[in-house]
């Protein structure tokens, strides 16, 4: 046989035998069980009860005769979160876990800025306190997202020496900024608690009319 011929014959069961050759090398990716955490994968909410041993300082309080005034406020920033129902998804989701619902505000302030109406918008809407990472790696809706700020916040200020700011210790971090949380912290970054703090300190006064 020519070595043209064995070329051409190579080819030919090259071609024949790729299909099966394909099926075997992705077989076990398309058999293997999804490892992808429960919430990451379908969202649901958090577990748990009002919590009980959230600090006095951020526990609950009933904002809900505040939208007006946090409507404006949130519009001369272009924020899509300036809408009732979003606010009162806040505040469902604050009454659940004992956490002031000004506070879950805040934290969308350091987080994404309260979310204005450029970019990515609507799919930052969906996630806009970063649970689980960011909004790109999870995207539950913005009630859960809500939740699972709250819960997290909740559980993060447990055992807050009195002499911490809870917002720090929530951040994970002790009076010295040593990591000192044994739940860690909201975040990596160690000034997220400054950002936090002022943005709850401007959303306070707001609640005192000012």
């Amino acid at each position: 046989m020519s070595k043209a011929a064995i070329g051409i014959a190579l080819v030919v069961m090259f071609l024949a035998l790729s299909p099966v050759l394909g099926l075997m090398f992705f077989m076990p990716f398309l058999a293997a069980p999804s490892i992808m955490p429960a919430p990451l994968a379908g969202g649901g909410l958090p577990p748990g009860p009002v919590r009980a041993y959230v600090p006095s300082e951020i526990q609950y309080r009933d904002r809900s005769g505040l939208y007006p005034a946090l409507i404006a406020w949130l519009e001369s920033r272009d924020s899509a979160i300036a809408d009732p129902a979003r606010l009162a998804e806040i505040e469902e989701a604050g009454r659940a876990y004992n956490v002031d619902p000004l506070l879950l505000l805040a934290i969308t302030g350091q987080e994404q800025s309260f979310v204005p109406k450029r970019g990515n918008w609507q799919a930052v809407m969906r996630n806009p306190w970063n649970v689980f990472g960011s909004w790109q790696r999870w995207g539950g809706g913005f009630g859960a997202s809500a939740q699972w700020a709250a819960h997290t916040v909740a559980r993060l200020s447990q055992g807050c020496p009195e002499n911490v700011s809870v917002i720090r210790w929530v951040n994970g971090l002790d009076n010295t900024g040593r990591r000192a949380n044994p739940n860690w912290g909201y975040a990596g970054d160690p000034n997220w608690w400054r950002g936090v703090s002022f943005f709850y300190g401007q959303l306070q006064e707001i609640a005192k009319g000012g």
